[in-house]
């Protein structure tokens, strides 16, 4: 998608609800919103990001090309989902204590941002709309190796680094967007960019994966 200065670029498919949440980026309350088509966590498509520019306040956003769970006994973002519900994808611990579901959420980063300095990252997932969505702790991101959905069926992606990018966020609410700050120089243009969100409590969360009502964003501002 062409890079646009001062509007916002919007891909061509269904709306999603990021206006009815809380606005995020751009300056003074200004933002951006990109929207893309829906589709089963089971298959990769391309994302483009959508640009704002506010008195200072630039930022680009990414939708996520791949948002899906895995559960790491039965490697399939199908039977995750199934179980998770329709749209969704689960962050969740066993009843040991081990980790039992993970999400794992990919962008496609164009070169919209050559030359310029990025500030700020930040990863965006909107808590599902059921009661059961809702959990004690959001989970924790850490950025993994390269995957597609083909390849979360067959094995889980590993971490990247000795350290998580970003904590974990503690209670979440149903439809709660939460963010995650991460670090800026973890973005590489013209490039995929994966995180894994990991369980940290045995009360799962579920969030919206990219055929849910609010898909998971990526938000880059700059200078």
């Amino acid at each position: 998608m062409p890079w646009v200065t001062g509007a916002v670029a919007l891909a061509i498919g269904c709306s999603h609800a990021w206006e009815d949440l809380e606005p995020t980026g751009g300056n003074g309350g200004g933002g951006s919103r990109s929207t893309g088509s829906h589709e089963s966590s089971g298959e990769d498509k391309a994302s483009s990001g959508a640009s704002s520019s506010s008195g200072g306040g630039d930022f680009v956003t990414y939708p996520a090309s791949v948002a899906a769970c895995v559960n790491v006994n039965v490697l399939s973002t199908d039977a995750c989902e199934t179980a998770t519900g329709k749209g969704q994808m689960s962050v969740d611990q066993n009843d040991m204590g081990g980790v039992a579901e993970i999400s794992f959420v990919r962008f496609e980063i164009d070169g919209a941002l050559a030359g310029k300095t990025i500030d700020t990252v930040t990863l965006e997932l909107v808590v599902a709309s059921t009661l059961n969505s809702a959990g004690d702790h959001s989970g924790e991101v850490w950025q993994v190796s390269p995957f597609t959905v083909g390849s979360l069926n067959m094995a889980l992606p590993p971490k990247m680094g000795a350290t998580r990018v970003s904590p974990d966020q503690g209670s979440v609410m149903p439809l709660q967007v939460i963010k995650w700050q991460l670090p800026a120089s973890i973005v590489t243009l013209n490039s995929g960019f994966f995180v894994g969100i990991f369980p940290t409590s045995m009360n799962s969360v579920a969030y919206w994966n990219t055929a849910g009502a609010t898909p998971p964003r990526l938000v880059i501002t700059y200078h």
